[in-house]
């Protein structure tokens, strides 16, 4: 019986070309985890790298409850899964701002610094309805109690916010006093739309709830008329909010301002 006879050349020409090909294998998207505050966050390197670029228009992960955090792109967002919102900051900040919010009901703002930045504190300015400057409030860190130590948030105060928008910037500070990176500016401030019916879930800090909407706003005045006339023609009758053309037309404790609305005098 005759054995059977193997080329051994063709052999080995088969094995080196099967060992010649390479399977390239896909790289793996990142993997957006929403995380409600008392749950860990997602620790996907690709999501937390600060070499990640952000989308610009990068949209929260399905089934995201409110104030829920959300790994995304690099950036960290909070709110329900239904509001939108587009991604802003330049250096150091993301940043993704409310579309809108009640009348008289304060503002979340929150940010993110990349762990490698060197940042002494992290300010919001802002100015509601008729005011000319700005004012300042420090943003506590929030993001150790959710494993984002990188995390800063603040509410703009409810009694600032009137229709038809309030305006804002948030600048990261280093140790030697110089802005690293921010959102918004002075002269471009971001801008929340005021509305008197929301369209989106209630806005939310981590780990907070929706902010209420303050009580009804009353201005009383005690005003003594010394005997030469009704003193309390002196000032007119608007409140708070209403149509003026001077700020005599104004209760007292307002005054007249740029939209042609009485706003808090200070």
């Amino acid at each position: 019986m005759r054995k059977p006879t193997f080329a051994i050349g063709s052999l080995v020409l088969v094995l080196g070309a099967l060992a010649s090909v390479v399977v390239a294998q896909p790289r793996p998207r990142p993997v957006v985890r929403p995380v409600r505050g008392d749950a860990s966050v997602a620790t996907d390197a690709a999501a937390t790298s600060d070499a990640a670029t952000p989308s610009p228009d990068a949209t929260v992960a399905d089934g995201a409850g409110p104030a829920a955090v959300v790994v995304e792109d690099g950036g960290v967002r909070v709110g329900d899964a239904s509001i939108p919102m587009r991604q802003l900051g330049t250096g150091t900040v993301i940043h993704f701002p409310v579309p809108e919010q009640l009348a008289r009901t304060a503002v979340p703002v929150f940010a993110q610094i990349r762990s490698s930045a060197p940042i002494d504190h992290v300010s919001l300015f802002y100015r509601g309805l008729g005011a000319r400057r700005y004012t300042e409030v420090r943003m506590p860190a929030l993001g150790q109690q959710f494993r984002l130590p990188s995390g800063y948030g603040a509410m703009i105060p409810c009694d600032d916010i009137f229709p038809p928008r309030v305006e804002y910037y948030v600048a990261a500070i280093d140790s030697s006093g110089a802005p690293n990176g921010g959102a918004g500016t002075a002269e471009a401030p971001v801008q929340i739309n005021i509305v008197e019916r929301r369209s989106f879930a209630a806005p939310t800090l981590p780990g907070q709830a929706a902010p209420r909407t303050c009580g009804s706003l009353s201005v009383t005045a005690t005003v003594r008329d010394a005997g030469t006339g009704p003193a309390a023609l002196e000032r007119g009758t608007a409140d708070l909010g209403e149509p003026c053309r001077a700020n005599n037309e104004c209760r007292r404790g307002l005054r007249c301002g740029l939209n042609h609305q009485c706003v808090f005098d200070r």
